[in-house]
């Protein structure tokens, strides 16, 4: 843990300049405080950003008082000792469990005084950084491969007090790599170093591969991502007894239809189904 110890050391002295928005629409990212390991800064356009990208938009909506709702629990409501690294999965693929880890992670940077850390662990089929439309870049699986600096892997984003650690290239072995005692030491180093810090974990669904197994025994909370009518109840249920139920902080039941709350001025948000082209 030394050499991941003293890059985040080293990273965490060094200072960024003040979000600033370009004639371009572009931006950089925000001024850093000594407790914030991001070493380089990529400069994203906003119409590159991805639509269901919901809690950065500055619209009232149902979708996004639901990520401040489940912020607020993950805050307050797990007794005295919150989460701080919380791992996000679901039964099977195309549940949005992407979806939710991107917002949730927004909506906690979101706090004054939280830092956040949103880790793509989804080496096979990586997602968050198309999310918040970058390019392809190298991440956790070269660091894992090879090492380094892991303050080199980071990227800031458009939302102040938010950095994300990309996946990478997929590997050949990534049940290997998400296994392995550096990445074990990572996690520990990110998790404890840092008091301020959330770490919003994005991983493949365990009934699918074993990759999520191996990181769930790292964190201190898992959410799962309940589709409408994707999983069976059966399904849902293998998974509950695969992971440890005393960690499973709560369950998002995501793309279902709510009833009409006209009266309580949720009226147009009625159908939440409209973010089903995200999951297709």
């Amino acid at each position: 843990m030394g050499k991941i110890s003293s890059a985040l050391e080293k990273s965490a002295r060094q200072k960024k300049a003040d979000q600033k928005e370009g004639p371009d629409g572009t931006h950089a990212a925000s001024k850093a405080d000594s407790r914030r390991p991001a070493d380089r800064t990529i400069r994203v356009a906003s119409p590159r950003i991805d639509s269901n990208l919901v809690t950065l938009s500055k619209e009232a909506s149902f979708a996004t008082e639901q990520f401040r709702l489940l912020k607020t629990h993950l805050r307050y409501g797990m007794g005295d000792h919150p989460p701080r690294s919380i791992m996000i999965t679901s039964a099977l693929p195309g549940e949005g469990k992407s979806f939710v880890a991107a917002n949730l992670a927004v909506s906690l940077a979101q706090n004054r005084k939280e830092h956040v850390l949103l880790i793509d662990c989804d080496l096979r089929k990586p997602t968050i950084q198309k999310i918040f439309g970058m390019q392809n870049l190298p991440g956790l699986s070269e660091f894992l491969q090879h090492g380094g600096d892991i303050s080199k892997f980071l990227v800031s984003t458009v939302q102040e007090k938010l950095t994300i650690l990309p996946a990478g290239r997929p590997p050949a072995n990534p049940l290997e790599l998400l296994a392995s005692e550096e990445m074990a030491d990572l996690l520990k180093e990110l998790a404890h170093r840092y008091g301020d810090r959330y770490l919003v974990i994005d991983t493949p669904p365990p009934t699918m591969t074993a990759e999520a197994n191996a990181l769930a025994r790292q964190v201190d909370a898992i959410l799962l991502v309940v589709r409408k009518g994707r999983a069976s109840r059966d399904t849902i249920s293998d998974l509950v007894e695969n992971l440890d139920r005393e960690k499973i902080a709560g369950v998002v039941f995501n793309h279902f239809i709510i009833p009409k709350m006209s009266a309580l001025g949720y009226g147009k948000y009625a159908k939440y189904g409209k973010y089903k082209q995200y999951y297709k």
